[in-house]
């Protein structure tokens, strides 16, 4: 063989060499890193419903330092952990509104974890453990909503049937709002902006063109639940005093003993942005059911 053609035989494979440790590097870098690499089959949610990050159903740390841990139980539904902690419940200073049952700014004290579902109920879970459809807009992966807090507690009773336990229930509204802020302080767990809103919560469509949307389509909060901000409004477990946040026990407030209405919170589809902030209370009698009203399950761990 000529002595050019040996040296550019020995050239192309000395490239040809070169390219296949680069890649080789690549892959171990890629491995190194902890990067998932999901399939398309993986990506594809089951349900309709945006799946789960494999790194979030692993308990990684989010980008703020807080473990995000996720099960899902028989009926399908995922519940993320919420730690205990304290935090300003009520209107605060980036709060928009003249706060009449807002205030006063209290400090609560949440003192034991316990776990919130990471979506509002859909009309398939409802549909699974109730065998009816009473939502006004019809689709399995919407929220279940004209359902009253009385139809809750009667779906958490036969969900608590189902799963042979005995421990779901309706969040307190504190466990709500801590929840719902995620560590923050201010009008929404993003900011005080309401035009971030449209990233995280569908609020202000008005009711003649809104809508409910899809659960987990938005952005979730810090600590890895969606749609606490709009979609529709949720019951929890709590009853109403316009005058209870100025006596209100700071460790683990269950509310007031009786009353006439339930409080729902963060809001619907069709309400005004400031009625979606993370402070702001509605209320209802307990038999009412409204097409912007649905709910989520909570349980201590």
């Amino acid at each position: 063989m000529h002595s050019s053609q040996k040296s550019l035989l020995i050239s192309s494979n000395f490239v040809v060499l070169f390219f296949a440790l680069a890649l080789l590097l690549v892959g171990a870098s890629s491995c190194g890193s902890g990067q998932t690499v999901h399939t398309q089959a993986e990506e594809e949610p089951s349900d309709g419903v945006r799946p789960i990050p494999q790194s979030q159903a692993q308990q990684v740390l989010n980008t703020d330092s807080h473990i995000i841990s996720i099960v899902k139980n028989s009926s399908g539904m995922s519940f993320v952990l919420i730690y205990p902690g304290e935090f300003t419940m009520g209107a605060g200073e980036g709060f928009q509104g003249d706060g009449l049952y807002e205030r006063p700014p209290h400090k609560v004290a949440i003192s034991r974890a316990f776990r919130l579902s990471i979506h509002e109920v859909t009309q398939r879970q409802w549909l699974q453990v109730m065998g009816t459809e009473p939502s006004f807009r019809k689709g399995p992966h919407l929220p279940v909503e004209n359902v009253s807090y009385q139809d809750a507690l009667d779906f958490i009773e036969k969900l608590n049937a189902r799963e042979a336990v005995k421990k779901y229930r309706l969040p307190t509204e504190a466990e709500w709002e801590y929840a719902a802020r995620a560590g923050r302080q201010s009008a929404y767990h993003f900011g005080d902006s309401e035009k971030d809103l449209p990233t995280y919560g569908w609020c202000g469509e008005g009711i003649v063109k809104g809508k409910p949307h899809v659960v987990g389509q938005l952005s979730p909060n810090a600590w890895g639940l969606y749609d606490m901000h709009g979609n529709v409004s949720e019951w929890v477990g709590d009853w109403f005093d316009e005058e209870y946040y100025a006596e209100s026990v700071k460790k683990d407030p269950q509310g007031p003993k009786s009353g006439t209405e339930k409080v729902h919170r963060g809001g619907g589809w069709a309400s005004d942005p400031k009625s979606c902030q993370a402070a702001w209370r509605e209320f209802d009698l307990p038999t009412v059911r409204s097409r912007m009203i649905g709910f989520r399950v909570a349980y201590t761990e």
